[in-house]
């Protein structure tokens, strides 16, 4: 595996990408890591290249938050699928449970109960295909594991 920047593989990027990477360096040669509260606070001062890429109005910021919350709250509601086998007679295996979304998004309509979008060929379509792409996406990231090769190459022949 060999690394290239990005510029050595001549790949163009969003003006508004290229300004976080470099502020992001920075930090991490100065600071030797990078956390959310680091840039925030570096982000504060109207000089740094960051400043306007955030929201400094606590009212706004605050209405921001709270729904950003709220959709975490209806993400992390759960309920449990069980994977029957139909070998088997009515004992259930705790191993066969897995917990999984209550709500998925349902077309431009917010987030409906799971049973109800994958009974909607359309919606079921959908979410299929962003589970496809989650794949598609962790296979990138993985890219330079060599551990992980024959999963990322399965799965990719898959998807």
């Amino acid at each position: 595996m060999e690394y290239l920047t990005k510029q050595e593989a001549s790949v163009v990027r969003e003006r508004k990408t290229v300004i976080i990477e470099r502020v992001l360096d920075s930090l991490y040669k100065t600071h030797k890591k990078i956390t959310p509260q680091l840039l925030v606070d570096s982000a504060v001062s109207p000089k740094n290249e960051l400043h306007t890429f955030f929201v400094w109005n606590d009212v706004e910021a605050g209405a921001k938050y709270r729904l950003a919350q709220a959709t975490a709250m209806i993400l992390a509601t759960r309920f449990v699928c069980y994977l029957k086998d139909a070998g088997k007679k009515n004992a259930i295996n705790m191993a066969d449970i897995r917990p999984i979304r209550k709500f998925l998004p349902y077309k431009d309509q917010g987030f409906c109960p799971r049973v109800e979008v994958l009974a909607d060929k359309e919606a079921r379509n959908e979410v299929i295909e962003r589970k496809k792409s989650v794949l598609r996406s962790w296979c990138d990231s993985v890219v330079d594991i060599e551990e992980l090769l024959d999963i990322r190459q399965t799965i990719l022949s898959v998807v």
